[in-house]
């Protein structure tokens, strides 16, 4: 499995996530679609790797977090606080540890990073 960080520069990914966020209404509950327009938009992919050494390769989606890049005011420096927004790992995937990896992943990512205050979780919507 390799995960992919990306954001909306990344080439490619307005479309795919286009076409990949319309799982997210079918697997969480009160889902709403984001703006990738906004650069604070990060995006943290899984894929599983088919293939063999040598040879061409084939992914397979297995899940993405999406996580929001908020400003951390009153800092002497620019800071910023990562909101995980949203976490998918589709079904065929699920109870294998693979959310686990994925959200490590994230944090581990996160943890490198020295402008980073905290990292939080959005309330789920109501």
């Amino acid at each position: 499995y390799e995960v992919y960080k990306c954001d909306e520069s990344t080439p490619g990914l307005r479309n795919y996530h286009e076409r990949l966020q319309a799982w997210i209404m079918f697997y969480i509950d009160a889902a709403s679609y984001i703006d990738i327009d906004d650069d604070g938009w990060r995006f943290f992919l899984m894929f599983e790797k088919h293939g063999k050494e040598g040879r061409e390769f084939n992914y397979s989606i297995v899940g993405y977090i999406t996580v929001y890049e908020y400003y951390a005011y009153g800092r002497q420096r620019n800071m910023k606080r990562p909101r995980i927004s949203q976490m998918l790992i589709l079904p065929p995937y699920q109870r294998q540890g693979l959310g686990a990896a994925l959200l490590n992943t994230l944090y581990r990512n996160y943890l490198k990073d020295s402008s980073v205050v905290d990292i939080t979780v959005e309330d789920p919507s109501e």
